[in-house]
């Protein structure tokens, strides 16, 4: 959620410049419509952006899918006692030693 705290705090930023610095005419009597309409279209896509990135954690559309196509397919968790057998023969099965594997790449044996 960093990101979201990112975008609220510019989005909080620009505010208050618009509020303090380009809203009273007078002190920038030559920004026109067309350029304060600019700014205000850059913050609400800033604003959009923001509220399209929150979206996403709340309604993942990817997690939904993943979770159907695991449903009633991943097991229960294996036992400790199964675990560490588990643990044992991915060992014994990654123990074999590199030279072997080149020499058999290379068609000696």
């Amino acid at each position: 959620m960093e990101q979201v705290k990112n975008y609220s705090k510019v989005e909080g930023v620009l505010d208050d410049l618009f509020k303090k610095e380009f809203a009273p005419v007078h002190k920038h009597p030559f920004l026109d419509a067309r350029m304060l309409g600019a700014f205000n279209r850059f913050l609400a896509a800033l604003r959009q952006s923001r509220e399209n990135h929150e979206a996403m954690f709340g309604d993942d559309p990817y997690f939904a899918r993943l979770t159907r196509v695991f449903e009633g397919r991943v097991g229960p968790a294996p036992s400790d006692e199964s675990l560490e057998k588990l643990h044992k023969e991915a060992a014994r099965r990654y123990a074999f030693p590199l030279a072997s594997l080149e020499r058999l790449s290379n068609g000696h044996t």
